[in-house]
């Protein structure tokens, strides 16, 4: 059996109006009480992840990617001439 916890601790916030109208509707396009929005973002939060480290990986993610799709096209383009090659051998 599991026990409900009444919610009843109160904590506000100020916020710039334009911010609040962000979080509501971040909150309502989840489906999901501006409370339950907020609560769930403060648990994910993590002040030990470095925005400019995440910066970094993202763009060292974007290069690699880059460089993947380039070694595919090339792939691709080396397999079709090969298979033009072989069918013009074989003839009509």
């Amino acid at each position: 059996m599991q026990m409900q916890v009444t919610k009843t601790a109160r904590l506000t916030v100020l916020l710039a109006p334009a911010d609040k109208a962000g979080i509501e509707a971040r909150a309502a396009a989840l489906k999901l009480s501006v409370g339950e929005f907020v609560r769930r973002a403060a648990d994910a939060y993590d002040p030990a992840v470095d925005p400019a480290l995440l910066a970094a990986m993202v763009d060292e993610y974007h290069a690699t990617v880059t460089a993947m799709r380039d070694r595919v096209a090339a792939a691709l383009d080396y397999a079709e001439a090969r298979d033009a090659e072989r069918r013009a051998l074989r003839g009509p």
